[in-house]
């Protein structure tokens, strides 16, 4: 019976000292009859080459593998009979949020990866069509179980005797989301732009409308007026009368005149200043219509730009006539506060209310257009609402925001 071992030796007749590698063998010891023991046939093989060969080969397979895990994109090695996961990075921990320990031993289908179940046959029919997939735009299911979406791309490999892939993925969630926001606000810009050009359709038809009933009557009134004083100059008592006539059709296209360029442009700001305008407005709302009007207004003076403040003046102006027209209320609050270094203003009625989520109501394209003179000015827009609740628009403005005519994109909600 032999005895096999193998140790490390050093060869103490070599010249130059050098330590080998060798693989032992020794024979069953060897006696006489009747004799004590007298020893054993030993033999050896140097195996250093080989020893050595073994250690670059460990030492390059670590060298592979930490270069696999820090590779800057998710990878992942699968077993592709079973979609055993053999390997993965770490770009693959961070994508899916299981650890290398909790992934590697298990299938892709116990960990619960794949969002639709059926994308893992997909993406393995079209590799083994193909042996190779580039691309392929597929849901996927975190550890958390929050739903994201990566681009996959995969090849077929053979791994020790092993079909496997090699598996790619890049997360697009965040880009589709922006692409999807990007396209749905291409859309609120061109519907915008669609009822801005309807409003300065209507806006040019009703000037036309009351210069042509309004301006127009009164002055035809007043060259009557003036052909029969030209005709009775002898007739004081007529000729007293048709000049109180004229006057009072000048009074009323004088009004007339004011009614038209405050609609066109609001002089009060000029005048009065934001907060004086407002409050003008306001007790004018409170006066003439159905609905009470509250204000609590901080002098704003100088706190804002020009373009701001008509800006301001218009979103309010805009958000009391919704409130007249569409809020069935009985009660309107305007505030205007300087808050740090913000100007914010609020507008909130009792009324019935609506749901905010609905971009079809008759209220959308009212708070479109207030939404956006608030993006085109830096400044935050929010409404609040819910059906029976009434409603809150609040609008956020930095002080100076605007100036120069500059346009600061901030967020409106």
């Amino acid at each position: 019976m032999k005895e096999r071992r193998r140790r490390r030796l050093a060869r103490d007749e070599s010249r130059d000292g050098d330590r080998r590698d060798l693989e032992v063998e020794r024979g069953a010891p060897r006696s006489v009859a009747d004799r004590d023991f007298l020893g054993s046939i030993v033999s050896g093989v140097d195996i250093t080459e080989r020893e050595h060969a073994d250690e670059d080969l460990a030492a390059s397979q670590d060298a592979l593998l930490k270069a696999f895990r820090s590779i800057p994109v998710p990878l992942a090695v699968t077993r592709l009979s079973d979609g055993l996961l053999l390997e993965v990075n770490d770009q693959w921990v961070d994508l899916t949020g299981y650890s290398r320990d909790e992934a590697v031993g298990c299938t892709v289908i116990e960990l619960k990866i794949y969002s639709v179940p059926s994308d893992r046959e997909q993406l393995l029919t079209l590799l083994r069509e193909k042996g190779v997939i580039r691309d392929l735009e597929l849901p996927f299911r975190r550890r958390s179980g929050e739903e994201r979406t990566a681009v996959v791309s995969a090849v077929q490999v053979t791994i020790l005797g092993t079909e496997c892939k090699i598996l790619v993925a890049r997360d697009i969630t965040d880009k589709r989301k922006s692409e999807k926001q990007i396209i749905e606000s291409r859309t609120r810009i061109r519907d915008l732009a669609a009822r801005l050009i309807r409003l300065q359709d209507e806006e040019r038809k009703r000037i036309a409308a009351e210069l042509h009933d309004g301006l127009g009557q009164n002055l035809a009134i007043i060259r009557n007026h003036i052909a029969i004083c030209l005709h009775q100059l002898s007739d004081q008592s007529v000729l007293r009368e048709q000049l109180r006539e004229m006057a009072e059709t000048a009074d009323s296209t004088i009004d007339e005149i004011r009614e038209i360029a405050h609609n066109l442009r609001p002089y009060e700001l000029d005048r009065l200043g934001l907060t004086g305008a407002m409050q003008s407005m306001i007790e004018t709302v409170d006066s003439t219509s159905h609905i009470s009007v509250d204000s609590h207004l901080n002098d704003a003076e100088g706190l804002l730009t020009k373009d701001a403040e008509t800006s301001v003046y218009r979103i309010v102006q805009e958000a009391l006539n919704n409130v007249i027209k569409h809020a069935d209320a009985t009660k309107a609050t305007v505030s205007l506060q300087q808050v740090g270094h913000k100007v914010v203003v609020t507008v909130t009625d009792n009324g019935k209310g609506f749901d905010v989520s609905n971009r079809q109501g008759k209220n959308n394209f009212g708070l479109a257009g207030m939404a956006e003179r608030a993006r085109m000015l830096g400044a935050t827009f929010q409404v609040r609402s819910s059906i029976d609740n009434g409603t809150e628009i609040t609008l956020s403005i930095a002080q100076g925001e605007g100036e120069n005519g500059e346009q600061d994109y901030g967020s409106s909600g």
